[in-house]
């Protein structure tokens, strides 16, 4: 089994640079983790699930055990990459969840990063924030960050490489030079509608981990003038509830973050349009936020599906809700998640139908799901013209999209229809005993 050196210091190792340029050429996971197969990883996915959906459930004490070196190494590559290493090790600590020592230490590991890690960005964030307040800028930090200031166990059960704020379009250019000013440069160029990604002058911009968050790897700001989200060449507008703030302290700063039902559109719109990004900690995310505001009485279900009317969101946030109401059933008011699916295209349901929380491949890919948000032919035929273009483009990523797809073609990765992660082997997570069985002979390498 290949791992990475446990070092604290220095240089990262030279093995995960390595990992990462050729994942950047193929694009394939295996690069990531050699030998680490995918119904392996699948099959251990599949475990954590089980766990999520117990202790949400208010099942606890539950039990995540694996039987040898392997496996535990599948089930630390899976919290990994679902986002929920630091958080399962957080549950260990409180006692909702019971493993062997080994399976402990390996995920201790993860909180130990996540909590170094959080207390790190919290205090590198603080001179942009102070700077911006000096010249009257009173941003909204949303996604990631808020939720794990405001909704989370503590801010290091939620990993993140962004922290993501939101300024209004007029003080775009007062923005900018305030990150200047705070010694802050940016790492991207500019888009329309604006995002750019700004990244502290004392950063080390190297990643020094594949095998979970590392406290010491890059994290960056991201700036926004826009709620609104991009879904392959159609847009979910919710600038028109970017009225619905509320204050929150960071580092004992007075900012603003989104207040409800802003607050659950921003984040199952972010889910739904990044299906394969920590899926499973999003929608863990997304369960917390509504089963809290909804206790609290800062959810109210009429005002959602006034929202949806206002917005035209309901469409993009059918895949976050029917994940979300599966991974917690009872989180979602049946009317609103009817709505959502009516608003949706067929070809959002047929992948919905498809996906599970904790899944989530970098394998195969289908046609459906590329152009799933398009509601008509007209549409899919502008989707792919505006991929062509992209691809065309001088700013165009350094790996072509439509190589990769011509790649996945040729090895049989992509298919008409989407993948289907409910039956994906033995590893189903409706069936958590085959899927640890499926950690017992899957997880060794090969």
């Amino acid at each position: 089994m290949v791992r990475e050196h446990d070092t604290e210091e220095g240089d990262p190792d030279p093995d995960v640079s390595e990992r990462l340029r050729r994942f950047a050429v193929s694009r394939n996971p295996r690069t990531l983790w050699p030998n680490l197969t995918e119904s392996a990883l699948a099959g251990a996915r599949a475990a954590i699930e089980q766990i999520v959906r117990a202790v949400l459930a208010d099942e606890a004490p539950v039990v995540l055990d694996a039987h040898d070196e392997h496996a535990t190494y599948a089930l630390s590559i899976a919290a990994f990459t679902t986002g929920t290493g630091a958080l399962l090790a957080r549950w260990m600590e409180d006692g909702r969840v019971q493993s062997p020592s080994a399976v402990r230490d390996v995920f201790a590991r993860h909180l130990d990063h996540g909590r170094r890690r959080a207390a790190r960005i919290r205090e590198g964030v603080l001179p942009a924030v102070d700077a911006l307040r000096a010249r009257g800028i009173t941003p909204v930090v949303f996604k990631g960050f808020h939720t794990a200031l405001a909704y989370c166990e503590e801010p290091g059960v939620r990993p993140m490489s962004d922290v993501d704020v939101v300024v209004p379009p007029a003080c775009i250019d007062d923005a900018e030079m305030a990150l200047e000013a705070a010694g802050f440069h940016p790492m991207t160029k500019r888009v329309r509608p604006y995002k750019r990604d700004w990244m502290a002058a004392d950063i080390d911009p190297r990643v020094f981990s594949v095998e979970r968050s590392d406290a010491r790897s890059r994290w960056q700001l991201e700036l926004h003038e826009s709620f609104n989200r991009d879904f392959r060449e159609v847009n979910a507008y919710l600038d028109g509830e970017r009225h619905r703030v509320v204050p929150i302290k960071v580092g004992g700063r007075a900012l603003l973050a989104p207040a409800q039902p802003l607050l659950s559109l921003v984040l199952a719109c972010q889910i739904s349009s990044e299906l394969g990004s920590m899926r499973l900690m999003r929608l863990i995310d997304l369960v917390r936020v509504i089963r809290t505001d909804r206790a609290q009485d800062r959810l109210d279900w009429d005002e959602l599906l006034a929202a949806f009317q206002r917005t035209g969101a309901a469409r993009f946030t059918y895949p976050a809700l029917a994940m979300a109401e599966d991974l917690a059933p009872g989180t979602i008011e049946p009317r609103v998640l009817a709505a959502a699916r009516e608003a949706s295209t067929w070809g959002v349901r047929h992948t919905v139908k498809r996906l599970v929380p904790a899944g989530g491949t970098m394998e195969r890919t289908s046609l459906i799901t590329m152009f799933m948000w398009a509601d008509s032919p007209l549409g899919i035929a502008r989707s792919a013209m505006e991929k062509l273009a992209r691809s065309a483009s001088p700013n165009a990523t350094r790996t072509n999209p439509w190589r990769a797809l011509l790649r996945q073609l040729t090895s049989g990765a992509l298919s008409m229809s989407a993948p289907d992660e409910r039956t994906n082997g033995a590893t189903s997570p409706r069936h958590p005993a085959a899927a640890s069985q499926a950690l017992d002979e899957r997880a060794a390498p090969r």
